[in-house]
């Protein structure tokens, strides 16, 4: 933002340039009315470059998601990391890694609550973990349940990183809380859920074929923001707490592909 001051100088310099002194009273009145104009202008830009730059800061996802973007001011991700007591996951700039996909090409959004709270395990994407982690009990459940739906495609899975899914089969997997700190689950939650339910909303907006994987209650909850219903698939929770009480046998995976009426590749 430019200082006041400036703002004066660019006044009466205008003032002081005019062709006669005679008009130096039109002048001064015609440069007030700029100089006001001028301030309120550089507050606007101010303001808006301040949401701009803070958001650039982290612009790693699909322009398609702008028009959301657009609406919220992240600036207080530097403060979450910054003066944290402890670490925060996944790495900032990771945060938004699941948007890089194109908002109209997403096939299958499934739900998560928050990030992984231990270190080197959070990348930005639901369930997932870097390729050099141990893979997490919640997704081994997944895998497991995948091998057994589909025990013609021989899937093996070697590693916890769903990247593939999400580059190339168009599986949008979005957390409700973008950050969490180190070993306190759901800490950040009230910071991003309202943004992570207006993520949904978009996605229910600009995509009407989308098709929503909802796992355990927490997830359930947010069929509310989705409109149509009949795209909308739920099951239990794979965490090894609740995946034996109705996860393993489900046929959830077959009941998104049906949903959807085209196969996914879920290998990794």
């Amino acid at each position: 933002m430019r200082s006041i001051n400036n703002i004066y100088i660019i006044a009466f310099n205008n003032i002081f340039n005019s062709h006669t002194h005679t008009h130096f009273i039109r002048s001064l009145e015609t440069n007030i009315t700029m100089m006001e104009k001028l301030m309120a202008k550089y507050d606007n830009i101010f303001l808006v470059n301040k949401i701009h730059n803070n958001n650039n800061k982290m612009r790693n996802y699909h322009p398609s998601w702008q028009p959301l973007f657009d609406q919220y001011d992240f600036s207080i991700v530097d403060t979450l990391y910054d003066n944290a007591d402890k670490p925060v996951y996944p790495p900032k700039h990771q945060i938004f890694s699941a948007f890089m996909v194109d908002v109209k090409s997403i096939k299958v959004l499934i739900l998560g609550q928050d990030p992984y709270h231990g270190a080197n395990q959070a990348h930005g994407l639901s369930f997932s973990v870097s390729r050099d982690t141990p893979i997490p009990p919640s997704l081994r459940n997944i895998y497991k349940e995948l091998q057994a739906e589909f025990p013609e495609r021989n899937y093996k899975f070697t590693h916890g990183c769903l990247q593939r899914w999400a580059d190339e089969e168009g599986i949008f997997l979005l957390n409700a809380s973008l950050t969490v700190l180190n070993g306190s689950p759901s800490s950040h939650m009230d910071i991003w859920s309202d943004f992570t339910d207006d993520v949904i909303r978009f996605v229910n907006n600009h995509n009407p074929s989308c098709i929503y994987l909802l796992l355990g209650n927490f997830a359930k909850a947010k069929r509310i923001l989705i409109s149509n219903k009949n795209q909308i698939v739920e099951g239990v929770h794979p965490s090894p707490m609740a995946a034996r009480n109705g996860f393993f046998g489900s046929n959830i995976f077959k009941r998104v592909e049906s949903a959807l009426g085209a196969n996914i590749n879920w290998s990794t």
